[in-house]
């Protein structure tokens, strides 16, 4: 009853490893419980940590034809006027100077290294530092001023919801000029987080046990009962309970702005009707003073790819049609992988009791091995549903959020 297109119900036979860090958590807890003070644990996992970025080190080419030995660590700064550390991630894509690259750790001096694709770019940290001031980056709390509590959810909310409060956040990539024009859209920021502090990656099976009990109040279910079990572990039965690539997803790391429902008009759409609609959607309310290069190139792949796509579809051939979907460089733009859309779920339920998509389902980019694409939604009392549908598929009922997120902008 969970695919609402079709019949096509494949049983998925692979498994699932367990994952490096679920063992080093597995370790914490036995020596919590043995006794081992949480001061000394902390201590054995910073030398662990270190130990490992070492070990992870690597050279990247510069443009000069040296190398640069890379340690894959933040970069942690501050901004004037905020009380909150902030940091660039592992991998954080950003914009220098009109290139986009990405961060890739720190050199042996500590300063930062980024990566084109091609080589890479060591920048030091006092010029990084200052580029930031002559950015005028938006700190937290002027976001917050801008925009009002309700609009923003953020690290307190993060910490009511599962458990910890991330101690370091990214720089909020948006110039006020923007945030301007989406609180006038009534889009909400959200900061969203990938893994814990122990480093253990926010699947859906971490999401859930990180936000326990699945019962919001007698009768009342967080997650479809259906799916879930009163814990909150996936059922063996679900249907996504072998999808290991669903099962690995993880949020996206950073701040973006959603939209508090289905944007009107991308329902009872099939997935290229719909992804048509955000296309134009973006066009006339986001990019009405012309479109940035990396839409523009990604709104062209679209219009190219999409006639091969859709013969797919017309062939029937689901599987292939869904991952091109799910993976178009237009999907990943404007649509959020579904387990963004459960820490949304679970982090606004539990830290301000409020339903997300009580009516309608979200439509996402991430994709089954059967051939459907995920959708997230209709949070009533027995919980929020987790669908595949066929890419074929319209429904009155299924719509998509509003999603955007930036790299961080820096003129050097």
């Amino acid at each position: 009853d969970d695919y609402v297109s079709g019949d096509k119900n494949i049983d998925i036979k692979s498994e699932s490893a367990m994952d490096h860090f679920v063992i080093e958590e597995q370790k914490r807890q036995t020596k919590t419980k043995a006794g081992v003070s949480e001061f000394q644990i902390d201590i054995e996992k910073e030398i662990r940590d270190r130990a490992m970025a070492v070990f992870l080190t690597k050279k990247f080419p510069t443009k000069e034809g040296r190398q640069v030995t890379v340690s894959p660590e933040e970069f942690v700064f501050k901004i004037k006027d905020s009380v909150y550390d902030y940091q660039l991630s592992k991998d954080q894509a950003v914009v220098i100077n009109g290139k986009r690259c990405s961060f890739v750790g720190l050199g042996k001096e500590g300063n930062p290294v980024f990566w084109d694709g091609s080589v890479a770019s060591e920048v030091t940290r006092e010029d990084l530092e200052k580029s930031f001031e002559k950015n005028n980056l938006v700190t937290y709390e002027i976001a917050l001023e801008m925009l009002g509590e309700e609009n923003i959810i953020g690290p307190e909310d993060i910490s009511k919801a599962l458990g910890f409060k991330p101690e370091k956040i990214q720089p909020i990539p948006f110039s006020k000029e923007e945030i301007e024009l989406h609180k006038a859209l009534g889009h909400k920021l959200v900061y969203e987080v990938n893994k814990t502090p122990e480093g253990l990656p926010l699947t859906l099976s971490e999401l859930s046990r990180k936000a326990g009990s699945n019962l919001i109040k007698t009768g009342e279910y967080r997650l479809y009962k259906e799916r879930f079990d009163d814990k909150g572990n996936i059922k063996k039965d679900a249907w996504f309970a072998k999808e290991v690539g669903m099962l690995s997803e993880v949020p996206e790391e950073g701040w973006k702005f959603i939209s508090a429902k289905i944007i009107p008009g991308t329902e009872n759409k099939n997935y290229i009707s719909q992804t048509d609609f955000l296309i134009d959607f973006w066009k006339n309310n986001i990019f009405k003073d012309g479109i940035s290069e990396e839409y523009k190139e990604a709104f062209e792949a679209w219009e190219k790819d999409k006639p091969r796509i859709q013969q797919l579809i017309t062939d029937a051939k689901w599987p292939e049609a869904a991952k091109e979907l799910g993976n178009h460089p237009v999907s990943k733009l404007l649509r959020e992988n579904f387990t963004s859309t459960i820490e949304r779920l679970i982090t606004l339920q539990k830290s301000r009791n409020q339903k997300i998509l009580p009516s309608a389902c979200s439509w996402s980019r991430s994709f089954s091995s059967d051939g459907g694409l995920v959708s997230l939604g209709l949070f009533v009392a027995e919980g929020a549903y987790v669908y595949r549908s066929g890419p074929d598929f319209a429904w009155d009922g299924m719509g998509a959020v509003f999603s955007r997120m930036k790299p961080l902008e820096i003129e050097l």
